[in-house]
């Protein structure tokens, strides 16, 4: 299959005006040749580094609740929500929630897995089409289910670490070498010692939020190679403040986007990145673009595989169709961050495979 356009190309999604062609699965290459009329922009299928979308049936319930009366565990409105949905309803909501992010054009996702193995379960389930990634969460608190979930998932994500005991914390860390070991940290407020001790004690590789992150802790998250993923949508919404995208992007921190818990917002890249770019001193869109492809597969660990248009990478992909909103601009980056959405896109592709096409209404 062929494919033409503007393609945002590589690590440094550069424009091209040419043609890609995919071959099992793969891209086989990107050509600069021959003259190319097509308007449409051809770029990474986003990653989505952050959800929750177990909630995605509970959409909107709660509105004005503090941060941890909504979604703080063990009792928050969310969990209590959780216990007491069936299985099947949860299975439901969390393919309709694939859907909606196949038409924002994610073709990959990390979900926090609440509820245990039982929530993996229901998660593998749910998913297909495109690449789910749970990062599974303890429930009963024993060392059995953290080696079963090492096992299942594609590593941890806790809710906050004083919810978990040391022997939890050990039992999680063991795994940081070869999973992915993230948590929620200095969300609705900054806590001394709090992302020390997700380093420290649980050997994070990936801190998620960063609300009220200082710079030193930033340099630390620098030095040490450790991932970081923001959710600006959220966070505003809860009124917990905004994250520190400026400071992460000067102190070369591998930032991804997340748009978090369905219950609160859509899963929608568009919006996300839109927001990002909105809270950021220096304005550019190429880094938010980044953080929503490139960036995000690092975070991932799936940077091999996924995240940018280069020969040999998995055929992930969606393609722009600009439309009135997007006439005009020069900066194909700032006009796919502000104004482009999800009515812009017209095909999706996974692993090669058309999983959403919309063209024959172009």
């Amino acid at each position: 299959m062929i494919l033409s356009g503007t393609i945002l190309e590589g690590q440094d999604l550069t424009p091209v005006r040419g043609h890609i062609s995919i071959e099992s699965g793969k891209i086989e290459e990107i050509s600069a040749e021959g003259s190319v009329r097509d308007r449409r922009i051809i770029l990474p299928g986003f990653v989505n580094c952050h959800t929750h979308i177990g909630d995605y049936i509970f959409k909107d319930r709660g509105m004005g609740l503090p941060l941890g009366e909504l979604v703080g565990s063990p009792d928050g409105l969310k969990h209590r929500l959780l216990r007491g949905a069936a299985e099947g309803e949860l299975e439901i909501g969390m393919a309709a929630a694939v859907s909606e992010m196949i038409g924002s054009g994610i073709t990959t996702f990390m979900d926090f897995r609440e509820q245990g193995l039982a929530g993996i379960r229901v998660f593998r389930r749910a998913i297909d089409r495109i690449r789910g990634l749970p990062l599974g969460r303890p429930g009963d608190g024993t060392p059995g289910e953290v080696e079963a979930i090492a096992d299942q998932a594609h590593g941890f994500g806790l809710d906050r670490l004083d919810a978990y005991g040391r022997d939890i914390l050990g039992a999680v860390a063991r795994f940081a070498d070869r999973k992915i070991v993230s948590v929620h940290v200095s969300e609705g407020r900054w806590r001394d010692g709090e992302i020390d001790d997700a380093l420290d004690l649980l050997r994070a590789n990936t801190l998620i939020h960063l609300t009220h992150a200082n710079r030193r802790e930033i340099r630390r998250m620098a030095r040490e190679g450790i991932g970081a993923v923001v959710c600006p949508r959220c966070n505003l919404q809860l009124g917990v403040g905004k994250p520190p995208i400026d400071t992460l992007m000067e102190e070369g921190v591998a930032t991804g986007l997340g748009t978090d818990n369905a219950m609160i917002n859509s899963p929608n890249m568009f919006r996300e990145m839109e927001t990002a770019l909105a809270v950021m001193r220096r304005k550019s869109a190429r880094e938010v673009l980044s953080m929503a492809t490139v960036r995000g597969a690092r975070v991932a660990g799936i940077s091999g595989e996924t995240g940018s248009l280069e020969a040999g990478k998995d055929a992930d992909l969606l393609v722009l169709t600009p439309g009135p909103g997007m006439e005009f601009s020069d900066d194909v980056h700032a006009a796919v961050v502000k104004r482009a959405g999800p009515g812009n896109v017209s095909l999706v592709m996974r692993g090669g495979e058309i999983i959403l096409d919309r063209r024959r209404k172009d």
